[in-house]
């Protein structure tokens, strides 16, 4: 029987005026109750069977599927950063870098402001790797022939940053080498004057 992480109904952050405005308007005149009634939180209790079943099509290559229910875990609670984190692993072994730097940050903002979920994974844990996949995403940006080829100043910001967020997934998860490596190597590169 495999393993089921235990997931506790996150503690999300709240909803902005906007996504409260949005959702009344959605259920204006429907006979079903708001998701935001009496129980808030109703709508997640499938979520984890739903996630878990995404990371078995991840494992299995069936990357389009994962995608795909990744995505409909988010249309039902887009405050969860897990099912982004793996949408940007998807998205960054694509090499669809603009998407990879767009759900780690999405990820990464959300955790910041406590919205984890899974619980089998510590918290700096998740930080971590949510910082080293926004890092690299950056990285692999930086070394694009799009920005090589142009901006020398651009490429020493987006060195920065990825410096920035390596450091970040290093400090928060000692045992991640992938991160101590860049984290080093890029701070040397951004302590070089730009030419």
């Amino acid at each position: 029987m495999p393993h089921t992480p235990k997931t506790r109904s996150p503690r999300l952050p709240p909803l902005s005026t906007a996504e409260e405005e949005a959702q009344s308007q959605t259920n204006q005149g429907e006979d079903f109750p708001s998701i935001l009634s009496e129980d808030p939180e109703l709508h997640l209790e499938s979520l984890g069977e739903r996630f878990m079943q995404a990371l078995d099509l991840i494992r299995n290559a069936q990357i389009e599927e994962a995608r795909e229910a990744l995505r409909e875990i988010l249309a039902t609670e887009p405050r969860l950063p897990e099912p982004r984190i793996e949408l940007a692993r998807i998205f960054l072994q694509e090499g669809d870098l603009e998407q990879a730097e767009a759900q780690a940050r999405i990820s990464l903002e959300l955790l910041e402001k406590g919205g984890r979920w899974n619980l089998d994974i510590s918290m700096a844990s998740m930080m971590g790797l949510a910082h080293g996949l926004l890092a690299e995403a950056i990285r692999q940006k930086s070394e694009s022939d799009a920005i090589v080829m142009h901006d020398p100043q651009q490429i020493w910001e987006l060195t920065r940053q990825a410096y920035h967020h390596f450091k970040r997934a290093a400090d928060l998860d000692p045992d991640n080498e992938h991160a101590r490596y860049y984290a080093f190597h890029l701070g040397l590169e951004i302590s070089q004057p730009v030419h």
